[in-house]
C-alpha cells in the first residue's frame, strides 16, 4: 500500500530556523502538558475508593498456578500483568492509599499519550496540532473511566503495549513487536485488537514479514493460554448464541458514532459525520494512520462478540471508546493538520483545538464527580472502614466468618468484595487504614449488619418473630415479596429451600437508618445453611427479601 502522508513544506532561511527552535518548543509544551494532566488526574483520585472488580485482585488472587492464579482469567480477561502490578502494591502499602493504585494507571495512560504524539509526528502531523490533538486525549472526557479507575491498567495497559508494538515495526525491529504484542494480551482481551492493528500497520508499510513475526508469535500464545486456562472464565455458546452479522455490523457503527461523538462531546449524528470523514480519508491515505483507524472495525467487532449474548447489544462504553480514539488521533491529527497548514485557517483550528482541550477537561470533571456521588451513595468505604474499627477494638461477631459480604448494595453478590475474614486478616496486618474514630451511626449499622449471617447450625440461641404475627410460623418469599422480623432478642430463623435456584440470595435491610437509604447486607446462603441469623440491640426490625423462592419459618411453635 502506498504511503500518502503529506510531504513537508519547502523550507526557506526563515523556516530553517523556526523549524530548529520550534520541535525543542513544542517538546517542551507537550512534556508540560503531560506533567499538568497527570497531577490533575492523580488529584481526581484521591478521594476514590475500591470498588467491586479491584477486589478480586486485592484479597483473591495471589502469585501461584491454578485457579485464583496470575494466569485465570477475570471476567474472561487474561491480567497476568496488572495482577503482578496491584500485589506488587499490595505487599507494599496494603490498601490504604487508592491514588497509589491509580500511580501506575495514569502513567501508562501519559505513555499512550506520548506514544500517540510520537507517532503524528513521524508521519508528517505539524507538530503544534499533534501536541494539541494530544492534549484533548490526555484528559480524554469520555473515556474518564480508564484514565481515573485504577483497575483499567489492564485495558490502558493493552494499548501502551499495542503502541509499542507498532514503534517497533516502523523501526523495523524483527521481534519486539511480538513481544509487546504478547504483553499486550497479558494486560487484557484489548490485547487482541491491538494485535490485529500490529498486523495491519505492517502490511501498511509494506512489510509482510513483519506482520507475520508480530502476529502469529502473540496468537500461538494466546491460543496456548486460552486452551490451558482461559477457556474456564469464557462463555463462547452463549456469546455465538444471539450473534448476527448485522448485529455485530451495527455494534461497531454503533462505537465508532459514540467514540468520535463522544470525542467531541456531541450526539451520534456528528459522530456519524466525522466516522464517514475518517473512512473516507483512510481510504484515499492508506498509510499507518490509515490502518491504525481500521482496525478499530476488529476493536468494536471483538467486543461486540464478547456483548451481544445481551439480546439487543448494549450500548458501547466510554472505556472502548478511550482505545478506539487512541487508534484513530493519528489519522484526525493528519487531517487537521492539513487545515493547519493554511495560514488563514490556523488561528481558527488552533482556538478550536484548545476548546476541546477545555471541553474534555469539563466532561472529565464532570463525569469524576458523578462517579464519586456513586460511590459515597454505595458508602461502601464507611462501611468497610466501621467494620475494621470494630475488628481493631477487639469485638467479635459470631457469623463474622460467615457472612458472605458487608457492603451495602446489591453489587455485594459479587463475591469479589472481601468477606469479614479477609477483613479481619488484612486488620491484624495493618494492611487496612483503621480511621482513629468512627461516627456512632456507622458503628450501629455496622454491628447490625455484621450480626446477620447464614450458618448451618443455629448461630442465636434466641427465637425470631414475625411482624406483625403471621397465621402461619413460615412465610412464602418471593421476588418482590418481605417479611418483617421483630429484633427485640436475637434469633435464628429456619431457612427452606421452596424451588430452584437450590441457594437462596436473601436481603437482610433495617429501616430506621438516619441516611437516605437503609442499611442491608445480601446474604448468599449455601446448600448447608439451614439458618437466617439475625443480632439485636441495633434496630427493632428487619426486613428480609429473597431473590429466588425460599421459605422462612419462627422457630418458636417447633
Amino acid at each position: 500500500m502506498p504511503d500518502t502522508d503529506s510531504p513537508p513544506v519547502p523550507t526557506s532561511r526563515c523556516n530553517l530556523r523556526r523549524q530548529r527552535v520550534e520541535p525543542k518548543v513544542v517538546g517542551r509544551v507537550h512534556a508540560l502538558t503531560l506533567v499538568a494532566a497527570g497531577v490533575f488526574l492523580l488529584a481526581a483520585t484521591r478521594r476514590l475508593w475500591f470498588f467491586v472488580d479491584e477486589w478480586d485482585f486485592l484479597t483473591h488472587r495471589g502469585v501461584r498456578f491454578g485457579k485464583q492464579g496470575l494466569f485465570y482469567p477475570h471476567n474472561e480477561h487474561w491480567s497476568t500483568i496488572p495482577i503482578l502490578i496491584w500485589r506488587a502494591l499490595f505487599n507494599l502499602v496494603g490498601v490504604r492509599d487508592y491514588w497509589l493504585y491509580a500511580l501506575p494507571l495514569i502513567l501508562a495512560h501519559l505513555a499512550v499519550a506520548h506514544l500517540v504524539w510520537r507517532l503524528m509526528l513521524r508521519h508528517n502531523v505539524e507538530p503544534w496540532t499533534a501536541t494539541l490533538v494530544t492534549g484533548t486525549f490526555v484528559v480524554l472526557g469520555v473515556g474518564w473511566l480508564n484514565v481515573t479507575s485504577a483497575f483499567q491498567i489492564g485495558f490502558v495497559g493493552s494499548v501502551a503495549f499495542g503502541l509499542l508494538a507498532v514503534q517497533a515495526i516502523e523501526d523495523d525491529r524483527l521481534w519486539l513487536p511480538a513481544v509487546w504484542g504478547i504483553c499486550a494480551l497479558m494486560c487484557s482481551d484489548i490485547g487482541v485488537p491491538m494485535v490485529v492493528a500490529c498486523g495491519l500497520v505492517a502490511l501498511a508499510s509494506r512489510k509482510p514479514r513483519l506482520a507475520a513475526y508480530s502476529v502469529l508469535p502473540p496468537a500461538f500464545v494466546f491460543l496456548i493460554w486460552y486452551v490451558t486456562v482461559g477457556h474456564e472464565a469464557a462463555n463462547s455458546a452463549t456469546h455465538l448464541k444471539n450473534l448476527t452479522l448485522d448485529g455485530l455490523a451495527s455494534y461497531v457503527w454503533t462505537g465508532l458514532k459514540a467514540s468520535m461523538g463522544g470525542y467531541i462531546d456531541s450526539s451520534e449524528y456528528v459522530g456519524a459525520v466525522l466516522v464517514s470523514v475518517l473512512a473516507g480519508a483512510a481510504v484515499v491515505r492508506r498509510n499507518v494512520p490509515a490502518a491504525l483507524a481500521a482496525s478499530t472495525l476488529a476493536l468494536y467487532a471483538f467486543v461486540g462478540f464478547g456483548r451481544l449474548h445481551d439480546p439487543g447489544g448494549p450500548a458501547p462504553a466510554g472505556r472502548y471508546a478511550y482505545v478506539a480514539l487512541a487508534l484513530l488521533l493519528p489519522l484526525v491529527g493528519q487531517l487537521v493538520s492539513l487545515l493547519m497548514r493554511n495560514h488563514e485557517m490556523r488561528p481558527l483550528v488552533m482556538s478550536g483545538l484548545l476548546l476541546l482541550v477545555g471541553a474534555n477537561v469539563v466532561l472529565l470533571h464532570k463525569n469524576q464527580v458523578t462517579w464519586q456521588r456513586h460511590l459515597a451513595e454505595n458508602d461502601e468505604r464507611s462501611q468497610m472502614q466501621a467494620a475494621a474499627y470494630l475488628i481493631h477494638i477487639g469485638e467479635r461477631f459470631p457469623g463474622q466468618f460467615f457472612a458472605s459480604s458487608i457492603c451495602s448494595n446489591i453489587q455485594c453478590v459479587d463475591q469479589d468484595v472481601p468477606d469479614m475474614s479477609t477483613l479481619t486478616t488484612l486488620v491484624r496486618r495493618n494492611e487496612f487504614p483503621v480511621p482513629t474514630s468512627v461516627a456512632s451511626s456507622d458503628l450501629r449499622s455496622e454491628r447490625a449488619l455484621l450480626g446477620v449471617f447464614a450458618s448451618p447450625k443455629r448461630g442465636y440461641s434466641g427465637d425470631l418473630t414475625f411482624v406483625p404475627s403471621r397465621p402461619s410460623p413460615c412465610a412464602m418469599l418471593r421476588l418482590g415479596r418481605s417479611v418483617s422480623v421483630d429484633l427485640r432478642a436475637s434469633g435464628s430463623l429456619e431457612l427452606m429451600i421452596a424451588g430452584q435456584p437450590r441457594v437462596p440470595i436473601l436481603l437482610v435491610s433495617f429501616p430506621g437508618v438516619p441516611s437516605s437509604a437503609s442499611a442491608s447486607v445480601i446474604v448468599a446462603a449455601t446448600s448447608a445453611d439451614r439458618w437466617l441469623n439475625l443480632a439485636s440491640g441495633a434496630y427493632p426490625t428487619a426486613v428480609i427479601t429473597s431473590f429466588s423462592p425460599a421459605r422462612v419459618c419462627e422457630i418458636t411453635t417447633r
